[in-house]
Protein backbone atom coordinates (compact mmCIF):
# COMPACT_ATOMS: atom_id res chain seq x y z
CA UNK A 1 0.00 0.00 0.00
CA UNK A 2 1.55 3.16 -1.01
CA UNK A 3 2.10 5.74 1.60
CA UNK A 4 2.78 9.56 1.72
CA UNK A 5 4.42 10.91 4.70
CA UNK A 6 3.07 15.15 4.93
CA UNK A 7 4.42 17.71 7.50
CA UNK A 8 1.32 18.62 9.80
CA UNK A 9 0.41 21.15 12.57
CA UNK A 10 2.93 23.41 11.85
CA UNK A 11 0.50 25.71 14.05
CA UNK A 12 0.78 23.90 17.10
CA UNK A 13 4.03 24.78 17.39
CA UNK A 14 3.86 28.82 16.21
CA UNK A 15 5.76 29.13 12.50
CA UNK A 16 4.38 28.19 9.21
CA UNK A 17 4.70 25.21 7.26
CA UNK A 18 8.29 24.45 5.18
CA UNK A 19 7.27 25.69 1.54
CA UNK A 20 8.31 24.47 -1.84
CA UNK A 21 10.25 26.93 -4.24
CA UNK A 22 9.53 27.18 -8.20
CA UNK A 23 12.50 24.84 -8.45
CA UNK A 24 10.53 22.09 -6.01
CA UNK A 25 13.07 22.21 -3.65
CA UNK A 26 11.66 22.52 0.40
CA UNK A 27 12.53 25.84 2.32
CA UNK A 28 12.18 26.33 5.69
CA UNK A 29 9.54 28.90 7.00
CA UNK A 30 11.29 32.27 7.43
CA UNK A 31 9.46 32.20 10.94
CA UNK A 32 11.06 28.85 12.34
CA UNK A 33 14.73 29.73 12.75
CA UNK A 34 13.25 33.06 14.97
CA UNK A 35 10.80 30.70 16.96
CA UNK A 36 12.92 27.89 17.35
CA UNK A 37 15.37 30.91 18.79
CA UNK A 38 18.14 29.58 16.36
CA UNK A 39 18.58 32.85 14.11
CA UNK A 40 22.48 31.37 14.08
CA UNK A 41 21.71 27.94 11.56
CA UNK A 42 22.02 27.61 8.36
CA UNK A 43 18.25 27.28 6.49
CA UNK A 44 19.10 23.63 5.64
CA UNK A 45 19.06 23.50 9.59
CA UNK A 46 16.66 25.09 10.30
CA UNK A 47 14.25 23.15 7.71
CA UNK A 48 15.06 19.97 9.70
CA UNK A 49 14.68 21.02 13.29
CA UNK A 50 11.64 22.91 11.49
CA UNK A 51 10.60 19.22 10.36
CA UNK A 52 11.05 17.99 13.14
CA UNK A 53 8.53 19.88 15.43
CA UNK A 54 5.99 19.50 12.77
CA UNK A 55 4.29 16.30 13.50
CA UNK A 56 4.48 14.44 10.50
CA UNK A 57 1.19 12.36 9.37
CA UNK A 58 1.46 9.42 7.59
CA UNK A 59 -1.61 8.64 5.28
CA UNK A 60 -2.82 6.26 2.67
CA UNK A 61 -2.75 7.19 -1.09
CA UNK A 62 -5.53 4.87 -1.00
CA UNK A 63 -7.63 7.15 1.09
CA UNK A 64 -10.52 9.12 -1.32
CA UNK A 65 -11.18 11.36 2.17
CA UNK A 66 -7.64 12.51 3.60
CA UNK A 67 -5.68 12.67 0.39
CA UNK A 68 -7.28 11.35 -2.73
CA UNK A 69 -4.56 9.89 -5.52
CA UNK A 70 -5.59 12.92 -7.94
CA UNK A 71 -4.32 15.23 -5.37
CA UNK A 72 -1.45 13.70 -3.90
CA UNK A 73 0.52 13.84 -7.20
CA UNK A 74 1.04 17.43 -6.26
CA UNK A 75 3.45 19.47 -3.78
CA UNK A 76 -0.05 21.32 -2.50
CA UNK A 77 -4.13 20.00 -2.79
CA UNK A 78 -5.97 23.19 -4.36
CA UNK A 79 -7.66 23.67 -1.14
CA UNK A 80 -4.45 24.84 0.86
CA UNK A 81 -3.58 27.01 -2.63
CA UNK A 82 -6.46 28.03 -2.36
CA UNK A 83 -6.92 29.10 1.14
CA UNK A 84 -3.33 30.37 1.22
CA UNK A 85 -3.55 32.60 -1.77
CA UNK A 86 -7.22 34.00 -0.76
CA UNK A 87 -9.36 32.64 -3.72
CA UNK A 88 -13.13 32.44 -3.90
CA UNK A 89 -15.28 30.13 -4.21
CA UNK A 90 -15.35 29.80 -7.76
CA UNK A 91 -11.46 30.20 -8.44
CA UNK A 92 -11.11 27.49 -5.75
CA UNK A 93 -13.81 25.36 -7.75
CA UNK A 94 -12.09 26.03 -10.91
CA UNK A 95 -8.42 25.10 -10.18
CA UNK A 96 -10.45 22.04 -7.99
CA UNK A 97 -11.84 20.64 -11.35
CA UNK A 98 -9.14 21.75 -13.52
CA UNK A 99 -6.01 20.14 -11.62
CA UNK A 100 -8.23 17.04 -10.93
CA UNK A 101 -9.73 16.13 -14.29
CA UNK A 102 -7.20 13.99 -15.74
CA UNK A 103 -7.07 11.66 -12.88
CA UNK A 104 -10.67 11.92 -12.26
CA UNK A 105 -13.78 12.61 -14.29
CA UNK A 106 -11.75 13.69 -17.68
CA UNK A 107 -14.46 16.24 -19.68
CA UNK A 108 -17.08 16.14 -16.74
CA UNK A 109 -14.62 17.80 -14.76
CA UNK A 110 -13.16 20.45 -17.51
CA UNK A 111 -16.79 20.88 -18.01
CA UNK A 112 -17.33 21.60 -14.13
CA UNK A 113 -14.90 23.99 -14.68
CA UNK A 114 -15.81 25.80 -17.60
CA UNK A 115 -19.58 25.76 -15.79
CA UNK A 116 -17.42 28.02 -12.79
CA UNK A 117 -15.86 30.10 -15.10
CA UNK A 118 -18.72 31.42 -16.85
CA UNK A 119 -20.81 31.38 -13.51
CA UNK A 120 -18.19 34.19 -12.29
CA UNK A 121 -18.17 35.92 -15.17
CA UNK A 122 -21.64 36.48 -14.95
CA UNK A 123 -21.69 37.22 -11.43
CA UNK A 124 -18.49 40.03 -11.86
CA UNK A 125 -20.93 41.41 -14.36
CA UNK A 126 -23.33 42.19 -11.57
CA UNK A 127 -26.06 39.75 -13.43
CA UNK A 128 -28.53 38.75 -10.84
CA UNK A 129 -29.14 35.44 -12.41
CA UNK A 130 -25.29 34.71 -12.05
CA UNK A 131 -26.11 31.04 -10.62
CA UNK A 132 -28.06 30.00 -14.15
Amino acid sequence: MDTKTIPVGAATVGFSAPTYDDKGELHAPPDARRMLGREDTSEKEALEEALEQVAPLTVTLKDNVVLPKHYARYKIEPIRFSIENGLDGFQFNIVKYVTRHDAKNGLEDLRKAKRYLEMYIKYIEGDPDWWR
